[in-house]
């Protein structure tokens, strides 16, 4: 990846490169899908709903735009570094802008995102066994979730109508409250190169 570069053609230029070379294009339809998630360690399953589709393009881009590139990484103590990386992690996620699974892609492309900040992001860690994985992928779907109904809450998750709020309330905010989020774990995986 063109280190000077971080637009979207990268991002998908990254996916290309998850999938053997194989083409990505972005994903039709204006549908907002949804993915069924199973956790290594213990098994626990839950449903998680990404953006819908349509100008995804454009709104990568504009997610990329909001960060104001790998330069706005410079100077900032880690824990502020590690805040902007999981945001952007968060934007791209939701937008689930392949049809693919998109996170591999995302991890590469946040790592040399980084790098062009003067940072060194190493995902190993944080994916070294299953445990490790499980916190990983909760602190991710966290902020696809943030997203996708933005301050939910118990209150709202029991007189919603929504199903799919009321399940992602349920069945994964509330049972993960207690699990670290995208941000403190990227702290613990950011250094100075």
């Amino acid at each position: 990846m063109d280190a000077a570069v971080f637009d979207a053609a990268a991002l998908q230029a990254a996916q290309a490169r998850q999938q053997g070379g194989a083409p990505a294009p972005w994903r039709a339809g204006a549908d907002a899908p949804v993915a069924g998630r199973q956790l290594e360690a213990s098994w626990h399953h839950y449903k998680l709903q990404f953006a819908p589709g349509g100008g995804l393009e454009a709104r990568v881009s504009a997610a990329l735009a909001a960060t104001g590139g790998p330069a706005a990484l410079r100077g900032l103590e880690p824990a502020a570094a590690a805040a902007l990386l999981a945001r952007l992690h968060g934007d791209l996620d939701q937008l689930h802008p392949f049809d693919a699974e998109c996170r591999p892609a995302l991890r590469e492309f946040l790592a040399a995102f980084a790098a062009a900040g003067g940072w060194v992001l190493d995902w190993a860690p944080l994916s070294a066994a299953p445990v490790e994985r499980d916190r990983l992928c909760v602190a991710c779907d966290r902020e696809v979730v943030a997203r996708s109904f933005p301050g939910l809450h118990q209150g709202r998750a029991m007189t919603t109508t929504n199903k799919a709020e009321y399940e992602a309330y349920a069945r994964f905010l509330a049972p993960f409250a207690q699990w670290p989020g995208l941000a403190a774990l990227l702290v613990t995986a950011l250094r100075a190169p």
